[in-house]
């Protein structure tokens, strides 16, 4: 259906700069995809795709498929990423943004366990880029008519609940640490500071409680309250106290736990959600044109409604309605949740592994980075991604085999052991004192082969 007068309109250019600033940080993000190509993605990386398939029966769900070839995968990454710089110019960004997403979500289930906040978090937007209504302004199309851009008006559904979807994000977010043992105790953020993840590991004490506890309680308030501020009249002061706030929040986590592309699209999302206060400020639209655009928001609705059901775990009344939730949103292709540390309780384990060959020191076997950081997590009792019952064994024997399998390439002969420091910081132990020595790997290498491995 073409129309522009089912729903309010709403200033377009906001809404394009979103689109190009989401093009942008695409194009880099499938950069750092192809970077991390050979270690996860191509067939003889550290995952095996076929133990992936069988285990996470969702992930046969995509694009990639195994009777392709890896130089047939690739030709789909890389069409992907040049269409993100559709998005980003403004040629057929709707499109563009649909494929971007369609082939990062298969990416996504391809290389599923290693899979987290950063990658559910970019496909997101773009997958919202394909609904909006951009297209109209900042674009090689319209550049000669640039003096009008600001006067633009398109249909304002799908915005509105693209706001609503940020919303809920935080509701959940702050809500969700709640019911959970360490946000009570007001040791949670003390304790996520101390985890690998974390970039000022090891520079924190525990004393005194009382700040770590207003630093609980101040983020589970500012959590739930943002969102309010999302709903207020266009042009009240207070909108803009709640961007800053957010952007102080989400630029802390970025600087301290890491999580920058994540954070960074959180921050790009108040766009949408101040389009009206950035026409005031700007003077945009105030003799305006309406054009006319697909209008997607019952698709939009659909998106929402599948986010807020699988989000709906311990509401009264609904009782086991967000796993239906889950299996729509895996059927549309998303993967999308906001429970953001409140599993402290459960996953406060810190590693510090140590890795020898023949007795003398040698670099890790494991990758660096984040998804580095999640493999290993499965070989101890913090395991990020659930798994189905029966198969954490199989699954360790063979991250085991692949990271062994990696290590013989690089040490043709000898014997590698990697023994690992483990420390839960719990409630007692928030100094890390006790810990725990654990034997991760421990094999032999004749001439490139593995020919022991416990």
């Amino acid at each position: 259906m073409w129309s522009t007068r089912e729903e309010p309109q709403t200033p377009a250019l906001p809404l394009d700069l979103y689109r190009c600033l989401i093009g942008l940080t695409a194009f880099f993000y499938f950069a750092w995809l192809q970077s991390e190509w050979q270690l996860y993605t191509a067939p003889d990386g550290f995952l095996d795709h076929d133990e992936v398939r069988r285990i996470f029966w969702f992930t046969q769900i995509g694009l990639y498929q195994p009777w392709m070839g890896d130089a047939l995968r690739h030709g789909l990454f890389y069409s992907a990423w040049a269409a993100t710089l559709g998005v980003l110019v403004g040629w057929r960004p709707r499109l563009c943004a649909l494929w971007s997403w369609m082939v990062g979500s298969s990416h996504l289930r391809w290389n599923f366990p290693l899979a987290n906040l950063n990658d559910t978090t970019m496909l997101f937007p773009l997958l919202w880029c394909a609904l909006l209504p951009v297209g109209r302004t900042l674009t090689l199309k319209t550049w000669q008519q640039r003096s009008e851009w600001g006067r633009v008006l398109v249909p304002g559904g799908v915005a509105r609940l693209f706001v609503w979807n940020m919303a809920l994000s935080y509701w959940v977010t702050g809500l969700s640490k709640i019911f959970t043992l360490y946000w009570q105790q007001g040791i949670a953020v003390f304790v996520s500071l101390q985890l690998n993840i974390s970039r000022t590991r090891g520079w924190w004490s525990p004393e005194p409680l009382w700040v770590w506890q207003a630093a609980c309680w101040g983020t589970v308030l500012l959590e739930c309250l943002l969102p309010l501020t999302l709903f207020l009249r266009p042009g009240n002061r207070l909108r803009i106290l709640g961007f800053l706030t957010a952007f102080s929040l989400h630029f802390g986590i970025m600087t301290m736990i890491g999580v920058e592309l994540a954070n960074w699209l959180f921050i790009l999302a108040w766009l949408v959600a101040l389009r009206e206060d950035l026409a005031i400020w700007w003077g945009w639209a105030r003799s305006s044109v309406g054009v006319a655009m697909r209008n997607t928001t019952r698709y939009a609705t659909l998106v929402f409604f599948c986010i807020a059901l699988s989000m709906s775990e311990g509401v009264p009344g609904l009782g086991q309605a967000y796993g239906l939730g889950f299996a729509l949103q895996w059927s549309l292709g998303l993967c999308q949740e906001y429970h953001l540390f409140d599993w402290i309780d459960r996953f406060n384990t810190v590693i510090e592994p140590n890795a020898t060959l023949d007795g003398a020191s040698v670099p890790l076997p494991f990758p660096q980075g984040l998804r580095g950081f999640l493999l290993q997590s499965y070989l101890f009792d913090m395991r990020w991604m659930r798994l189905p019952r029966g198969q954490v064994g199989e699954w360790q024997r063979s991250l085991r085999h692949r990271v062994a399998l990696q290590a013989a390439r690089q040490h043709p002969d000898g014997h590698l052991e990697v023994r690992t420091w483990v420390t839960r910081i719990t409630p007692d132990n928030l100094d890390g004192h006790r810990k725990s020595e654990v034997v991760t790997l421990d094999c032999t290498f004749q001439q490139g082969r593995i020919v022991s491995e416990r």
